[in-house]
């Protein structure tokens, strides 16, 4: 961890804060979709994911983008703010796909309901933890490294949240609490 303005607060709370935006922002789009959704042919759903996240490829590669949430940094703010909903509608249009496939949605819906604890172990795990676990047998300039710390930094969050958080229930109540039932 650096000083405030280079790491944020701590366990990326003010990324969390960030994300929950954009979550909310998916969800309403989910919603105005989910009627037309269910019109919508598998077809038109892949050519929707395919569609942008060929316009995410692009933005990354053709147009200098600098998205570091290390150090809470985007610019050009116009097309880093173009990013996420590009993000959005490719999550979404892969969502629907999934429900015609049972275990992949299973997993993506897990990964989604972990959303906070991700956000909050990440950059620990993705940073630090990988680099303790893989650097031995992986180069750190190897995609393959970054591609091992991307799913170990994901996956390890999902776990602990669906093993030990969710069997808790006072871990899931500090976690994930039912405000209606703290408003008496």
């Amino acid at each position: 961890w650096g000083n405030l303005a280079q790491s944020g607060l701590p366990w990326n709370m003010d990324l969390a804060l960030v994300a929950a935006g954009y979550m909310l922002t998916g969800k309403a789009f989910m919603a105005l979709l989910s009627e037309r959704q269910s019109r919508l042919s598998s077809t038109k759903n892949l050519l929707i994911a395919i569609t942008s996240l060929g316009a995410l490829a692009t933005l990354s590669y053709a147009i200098p983008i600098d998205f570091d949430l290390n150090h809470r940094r985007a610019t050009p703010t116009l097309l880093s703010g173009l990013t996420p909903f590009l993000g959005i509608s490719a999550s979404l249009a892969i969502g629907f796909l999934a429900q015609r496939a049972p275990l992949i949605l299973s997993v993506l819906t897990s990964i989604g309901q972990s959303g906070l604890i991700i956000l909050w172990l990440h950059a620990g795990l993705e940073n630090r933890g990988s680099k303790l676990l893989f650097s031995k047998w992986l180069d750190q300039d190897n995609l393959l490294f970054w591609t091992a710390a991307f799913v170990f930094s994901v996956l390890t969050p999902v776990l602990i949240d669906k093993f030990i958080i969710r069997k808790s229930r006072y871990l899931q109540q500090a976690f994930y609490p039912k405000f209606k039932s703290l408003i008496k």
